[in-house]
């Protein structure tokens, strides 16, 4: 349900050498197509390649060539910079490579060209402060994260820049939960607006999953009560879980299978109702 990192943190999941037959020796150009994934929609990728493996720039494309990633290989690993971007050609991210796995900070942009989240990484997994934004600009959520465990105090602003809530974990448990001010129904709106802004790239090219979409909206217009077993969306999956009641801010909810922390209000685009 919840995620580390907001996109791919290593560059190791594009090429298999069963994708391009034989290895040979001298120095080419390929193109290879590669169906969508968790991370990258459907696209064709350039690659420049020594040796049998990808050594040099990689670009990839859609079926319209609007360009979807670039990054440099070296020896079969990607290195330096990666940068990918929406439909539009505005830049969504950018992540630094050493040795095929992510190091540093990486950014997340908004498509006007806000910052919607940085994370540092070391040695491919999140380590370090994540820091989550609203489209205003100002921060959402500060998370501790060391080696892709969450592990400090989480602070949680409202839109307007005031500290409401902090919780504190260690090693992934949530061992305290501090509320000093309670938002208003539109600033719980906000707050979950920039919460499931989806750090996955796929999620902001063109879908072909037109029924599958239509089919959640038809379910969402259901009338949903108090004790129903409903799904509630997290990123791009659906998570079977009960309504425990119903408030202005949302609905709250409990996700089968987890435990009580994982409980939350959500509005009524992350829910829908299961088919009886």
């Amino acid at each position: 349900m919840k995620t580390f990192s907001r996109h791919l943190r290593t560059g190791l999941i594009l090429w298999s050498a069963a994708l391009f037959g034989s290895m040979g020796d001298a120095a080419e150009t390929r193109e290879v197509s590669l169906e969508a994934d968790v991370f990258f929609p459907k696209r064709r990728c350039v690659v420049e390649f020594e040796d049998g493996v990808p050594h040099g720039v990689c670009r990839a494309y859609d079926d319209q060539n609007r360009l979807i990633l670039t990054e440099e290989y070296v020896k079969g690993r990607v290195e330096g910079k990666r940068g990918c971007y929406y439909p539009s050609g505005k830049k969504f991210s950018e992540m630094t490579f050493v040795n095929g796995l992510g190091e540093g900070e990486t950014t997340t942009w908004y498509e006007d060209g806000t910052v919607a989240s940085t994370d540092h990484m070391h040695r491919g997994l999140p380590h370090g402060l994540q820091t989550l934004y609203y489209r205003n600009g100002k921060k959402s959520v500060e998370t501790p994260h060391v080696n892709a465990v969450t592990h400090g105090t989480c602070r949680h602003y409202l839109p307007d820049g005031r500290l409401f809530g902090l919780s504190t974990f260690a090693k992934g448990v949530e061992v305290r939960k501090q509320v000093m001010i309670e938002p208003t129904a539109q600033e719980y709106r906000e707050i979950l607006a920039a919460g499931k802004f989806s750090g996955f790239l796929k999620d902001h090219w063109p879908s072909t999953k037109a029924g599958t979409t239509q089919k959640a909206a038809a379910q969402t217009a259901s009338p949903i009560r108090r004790g129903d077993q409903v799904e509630v969306k997290w990123k791009d999956t659906w998570y079977p879980a009960t309504v425990l009641r119903i408030e202005k801010r949302g609905y709250f909810i409990h996700y089968q299978g987890y435990e009580d922390s994982w409980d939350e209000y959500v509005w009524k685009d992350r829910i829908r109702a299961v088919a009886k």
